[in-house]
């Protein structure tokens, strides 16, 4: 009976740890999710901020952190916010966002600095520096081309293909690529104005082409040596998915 009654103590013990193991795990996820989402908005400009560019760069470090713990959860719905905001940003359709002066004329794509653009411009240059800087998964390098399976980034990489409005659009997939055989993340985060800046000039480390300098990305015919064939992809059905 004593012993009955040590190993019931015992399971209970083991069980109540995993528990409460379990509960700051969850409370650290929402916590860091929590702070992804209010440095997007902060960035992008739906909310007010002494400076962005330092909100870009803890989002970033966020990202790398989680990648080099292994945490695709986190990685997963850090990309998940970025392309809820992308869907959907409070400046793209009307001039409410705290950034905007209705005085002044602005513009939906990145290459002009943050203060010149709408928070959908911001949004599309602080995903490029995402895909330049966080892997979008942590097993990236096991990936099996002859697989049926549809993977996360197979559903980020098609919903960017067919949703952004930017001609920049093979540059992410070409960053995404580069980060994803790159051999290594940087601990160091690079400051997001030169992040911003450079994406234009983003080229293909493990082109697909014989000149290295004309790859930006794949073409229709070419982009399943990046990744699975193409399936169209909402982001309704990405985020049941996930």
């Amino acid at each position: 009976l004593v012993l009955d009654t040590l190993v019931d103590d015992t399971i209970k013990q083991g069980v109540k740890k995993i528990i409460d193991e379990a509960k700051q795990k969850v409370k650290i996820f929402k916590a860091e999710a929590k702070a992804n989402f209010k440095n997007i908005l902060e960035y992008t400009g739906e909310i007010m901020c002494e400076d962005p560019d330092s909100a870009a760069k803890q989002l970033l470090q966020r990202g790398v952190d989680a990648f080099n713990n292994g945490d695709d959860d986190l990685i997963s719905e850090m990309y998940m916010q970025m392309i809820k905001q992308l869907k959907n940003p409070t400046g793209r359709s009307q001039m409410t966002a705290p950034i905007l002066d209705i005085t002044q004329t602005y513009t939906d794509t990145f290459e002009s600095s943050r203060s010149l653009c709408t928070p959908y411009g911001n949004a599309l240059a602080l995903l490029a520096m995402m895909v330049s800087t966080i892997p979008l998964g942590t097993t990236l390098n096991s990936y099996d081309p002859d697989s049926d399976e549809v993977t996360f980034e197979d559903r980020v990489v098609f919903w960017i293909l067919g949703n952004l409005r930017t001609t920049q659009t093979k540059k992410y997939l070409t960053a995404i690529h580069n980060v994803k055989y790159g051999g290594g993340i940087n601990k160091e985060i690079p400051d997001p104005v030169n992040l911003r800046a450079q994406f234009a000039d983003t080229v293909s480390r493990y082109s697909v082409g014989s000149n290295i300098d004309l790859d930006d990305g794949p073409t229709a015919d070419k982009v399943d040596l990046y990744l699975l064939p193409p399936k169209e992809i909402t982001f309704e059905e990405l985020l049941l998915e996930n």
